[in-house]
């Protein structure tokens, strides 16, 4: 029996204690964190591994969550996206069309919070074709 990975979050936020909050309460709930200050930071980790969810922030300096949705969706079509926003109606129509999973707004409970992101991924891999479904012999 193989053993069962923790899903990997890739978090992009550029305000220290909100970072902070994220890490430990997504490391707290069995999540491999990787924490980044920026969209480019966080892009540059995406680029060298695998993460099962990006959450980000839309307004961010040094490439804001637009911009990182848009690379990581050229990189790996099936990366499941989430972003989070103080103003959902200037920013979720443009997320959805280049592809995020959801948009939310801030603030947000971190217990809210978790549930969607468990959500997400229960969403995402149910839409994902089985080994079984790839293969025809």
């Amino acid at each position: 029996m193989h053993p069962v990975c923790p899903p990997s979050i890739l978090i992009a936020e550029d305000m220290p204690e909100i970072l902070e909050y994220f890490g430990k309460l997504f490391k707290k709930s069995g999540y491999d964190v990787v924490l980044a200050a920026s969209g480019r930071e966080a892009f540059e980790a995406f680029k060298v591994r695998h993460f099962d969810v990006i959450l980000s922030d839309v307004l961010m300096d040094n490439g804001d969550g637009i911009e990182l949705l848009k690379n990581a969706k050229a990189l790996r079509p099936n990366t499941l996206v989430i972003l989070l926003t103080g103003d959902i109606s200037d920013h979720a129509q443009e997320a959805q069309q280049y592809g995020a999973h959801d948009v939310l707004l801030k603030p947000i409970y971190g217990s809210k919070l978790l549930d969607r992101i468990r959500c997400a991924l229960s969403e995402h891999a149910n839409a994902q074709p089985s080994v079984d479904d790839e293969i025809s012999i």
